[in-house]
């Protein structure tokens, strides 16, 4: 380390990038990677009918009337029964236009399972090529990373170009040159959380009702499952690049 001064009092780690050998034929590598990513500790939600129960204990214990009328628990009771021949809302009564939402509708949605998927794919794969002759030795090596998201409704994704090359000749006995060269970009996809959900959407899954619909019972994702505004809110897109040359 005497060669590095007072940069190295108590030594140096020198780190070797891939290169081809002297007399080393023409090497072709390639290694392929396929794996899946899952959702790992995700919090298990109590069903529509537990939720309107305890919220309706709460209100009570609180002094005020219960805020889930009968009507709509027992229309909760008969989703839970029969979810395919039963409507998760029914038309606000005091404006026709709209449907009933959050202590007045009665769909049973656990969140997290709504928006998440059970696994996703991803891949990695590296190509290189290396060799050498006894005055010229190179490697060569390009890489791409490939990950997908685990949003059930929103596109999200992260992909990673990378190359890597190393070339070293020997001019004479005492001369040789080495040029190393290296790039890599990475890119990543995802939706934006809106204002109105405050900017921290994993924070507000669990607290959104179990019985707010998915979709209402014309076929329309609901305003409050939030799923239009992160559909269409815009993306969030960034390219970072990173090259060097010695």
């Amino acid at each position: 380390s005497a060669i590095y001064g007072s940069r190295a009092p108590y030594g140096v780690i020198l780190i070797k990038t891939k290169q081809g050998k002297k007399g080393q034929p023409l090497t072709v590598s390639l290694n392929s990677n396929f794996s899946n990513s899952q959702p790992l500790d995700v919090p298990k939600m109590m069903n529509s009918l537990q939720f309107a129960e305890i919220y309706n204990d709460a209100f009570v214990n609180a002094g005020q009337s219960p805020w889930i009328s009968d009507a709509t628990i027992e229309r909760i009771k008969q989703y839970i029964a029969d979810p395919k021949n039963t409507p998760p809302t029914i038309v606000n009564p005091n404006n026709p236009q709209q449907f009933l939402s959050w202590n007045g509708a009665n769909a049973n949605n656990d969140w997290f399972k709504v928006y998440l998927k059970k696994w996703s794919p991803s891949q990695q794969h590296n190509l290189s090529v290396s060799g050498g002759s006894e005055n010229i030795t190179y490697f060569l090596g390009l890489g791409y990373n490939q990950k997908n998201g685990l949003f059930n409704f929103f596109h999200d994704d992260f992909d990673r170009y990378n190359y890597r090359g190393n070339v070293t000749a020997k001019i004479n006995k005492w001369m040789s040159l080495s040029l190393k060269s290296s790039y890599a970009q990475q890119n990543s996809n995802s939706p934006y959380a809106g204002a109105d959900i405050g900017y921290n959407w994993f924070h507000q899954i669990p607290r959104r009702f179990p019985t707010v619909p998915v979709k209402d019972p014309n076929g329309h994702y609901t305003n409050e499952s939030y799923i239009p505004e992160i559909m269409n809110g815009g993306r969030n897109i960034s390219t970072t690049n990173d090259s060097w040359i010695t």
